[in-house]
């Protein structure tokens, strides 16, 4: 009866703890300021990620250590310098490796601490890795979804400044209160590697069959 019961819930409770984080990652703060002088012995280069449990495979990739690491495309580490940047922030080294793996990723930092490269770069260096550029008619490599217009905006801005490192990929943007027609213009040109949306403009133009997923 009722110690049958707790048990199952018990034994219920144990292995749902398996399948979230125990750990948090301690983020070096000497490393992140370029000051550690423990080289590789760094704990937090060989930290297992947030996200990593015994249960959960595969394994996230480590972070890395400097704009020049050869598990990043060169394009990462170009866009990066061309934006004046020579350094990853702490949460550009964690977010790069996972999203290039193309893993999923729940992320949360403050503002001001390099988020928008963080998912940018690799948005680009996936698009730039494709066999072919996107037709007209056909979907963006990546979208990026945001909740309001001015963060659209800025994030378009980011993403244009990313156009000459990256090849000539473009990037377009729709949101609400903007130009329709202008942004419809802009979806139906030719290779169109990243799209930045609010929900409510990206739904109407669905509707519309205008966007494609």
């Amino acid at each position: 009866g009722g110690a049958a019961a707790a048990a199952e819930a018990e034994a219920a409770r144990q292995r749902l703890h398996l399948r979230v984080p125990t750990q948090r990652r301690k983020v070096c703060s000497f490393w992140a300021k370029g000051e550690c002088k423990r080289g590789a012995a760094c704990a937090f280069l060989h930290a297992s990620a947030d996200a990593a449990t015994a249960s959960a495979p595969p394994a996230c990739p480590p972070p890395v250590s400097s704009l020049g690491d050869p598990s990043l495309p060169k394009l990462v580490g170009r866009g990066m310098v061309s934006l004046g940047h020579r350094e990853a922030s702490p949460v550009q080294a964690q977010v790069w490796p996972v999203a290039l793996a193309g893993l999923d990723l729940l992320c949360r930092a403050p503002t001001g601490s390099g988020k928008t490269l963080a998912y940018l770069l690799p948005a680009f260096a996936h698009a730039a890795a494709q066999s072919r550029p996107t037709r007209p008619g056909e979907g963006p490599r990546a979208l990026v979804l945001v909740p309001t217009r001015e963060l659209a905006v800025q994030t378009l801005s980011v993403a244009r400044s990313l156009q000459r490192v990256s090849g000539g990929l473009r990037a377009a943007a729709v949101y609400g209160g903007g130009p329709r027609e202008e942004q419809v213009s802009e979806l139906e040109g030719s290779s169109l590697a990243l799209l930045v949306a609010t929900c409510g403009r990206l739904l109407d133009m669905l509707e519309a069959q205008v966007a494609r997923s």
